[in-house]
C-alpha cells in the first residue's frame, strides 16, 4: 500500500514537471503578436526614413540641376569682354573671361587679385569675399550693392556676382580702391591698370618751380641793373630811347 502511494506520488510529480516544462516552453501568443507588431513598426519607420532621405536627395539634385542650368543660361546671355586686361603692362590670363553687366566690367576675382598681389578669402556661409592689401581691407557680399572698405560702407551700382561657380567683382571699383589707375579703350575694350603717375607729376611741379624761380631771378637782376644805370646819370637827363 505504501509502495503504491509512493508510486502514485512519483507519477504525479513527473506529470507536474512535464506540465510546467510545457508551460514555460510554449510561446505566449499575445506576447509574440506584440513583438511582431513592434518589429513591423520599426521596419516601417526605417523604410519611411529611407524614402524621405531619397526624396530629399532627389529634390536636392533637382535644385542643383536647375541652378546649374540657370547659371548656364545666364552665362550664355552675358556679354563677354573682347579686350585684354593688363596690370602694369602685364596681361592677365583668365580661364573664364570677364563679362560686362550694366556697363560695368566684372572679372573673376582670383586671377585679378594675383595680379594685384592682394590676398583673397571666401566665406561660404556669409557668401562674402575678403580682399586685403597693405592697410586696405575690402568686404564684398555677393549680390549686395554695399561694400565695406576698412569697415566703412560704400555703395556700388553693380554688385558682385556668382557665375558658373566663380566670383565676379567690379574691376574699376576694386582697382581704384587699391590705389590703381584704370584706362579703358572703348574701341578695343582693352583695360590697362597702372600705378598712379606720381613721379612724373612731381617732376613737372619741380620743373615748373625752377622756371618760376629763374624768371624771378632774371626780373630781379634786370631791375637792379636799371636802378644802377638811373642812379649814374645827371639830374634832369633822360635815358635815350632806341
Amino acid at each position: 500500500m505504501r509502495r503504491r502511494a509512493i508510486r502514485i506520488l512519483s507519477v504525479s510529480l513527473i506529470f507536474l514537471l512535464i506540465i510546467s516544462s510545457l508551460a514555460f516552453a510554449a510561446p505566449n501568443p499575445k506576447g509574440k503578436g506584440t513583438e511582431v507588431k513592434a518589429k513591423a513598426e520599426v521596419k516601417l519607420q526605417e523604410n519611411n526614413k529611407l524614402s524621405n532621405a531619397g526624396k530629399e536627395k532627389k529634390l536636392q539634385v533637382q535644385a542643383e540641376n536647375r541652378t546649374k542650368e540657370q547659371a548656364k543660361i545666364s552665362w550664355g546671355s552675358m556679354k563677354k569682354l573682347r579686350g585684354r586686361v593688363r596690370i602694369n603692362n602685364k596681361e592677365i590670363k583668365f580661364d573664364v573671361p570677364p563679362v560686362i553687366k550694366d556697363g560695368r566690367t566684372l572679372i573673376p576675382i582670383r586671377a585679378i587679385m594675383n595680379g594685384f598681389g592682394a590676398t583673397v578669402s571666401w566665406d561660404e556661409v556669409a557668401k562674402a569675399v575678403y580682399i586685403e592689401k597693405g592697410d586696405v581691407k575690402i568686404t564684398i557680399v555677393i549680390g549686395s550693392t554695399t561694400v565695406y572698405v576698412n569697415d566703412n560702407p560704400v555703395t556700388i551700382d553693380v554688385p558682385a556676382q556668382l557665375i558658373i561657380n566663380r566670383t565676379f567683382v567690379p574691376l574699376r571699383f576694386i582697382s581704384e580702391t587699391l590705389g590703381k589707375k584704370v584706362n579703358y579703350n572703348p574701341d578695343t575694350e582693352d583695360i590697362d591698370i597702372e600705378e598712379p603717375q606720381e613721379t612724373e607729376t612731381s617732376q613737372e611741379n619741380v620743373a615748373q618751380e625752377d622756371v618760376t624761380q629763374e624768371n624771378i631771378t632774371q626780373e630781379s637782376t634786370s631791375n637792379q641793373q636799371t636802378s644802377e644805370e638811373t642812379a649814374g646819370q645827371e639830374p634832369g637827363t633822360e635815358i635815350p630811347q632806341e
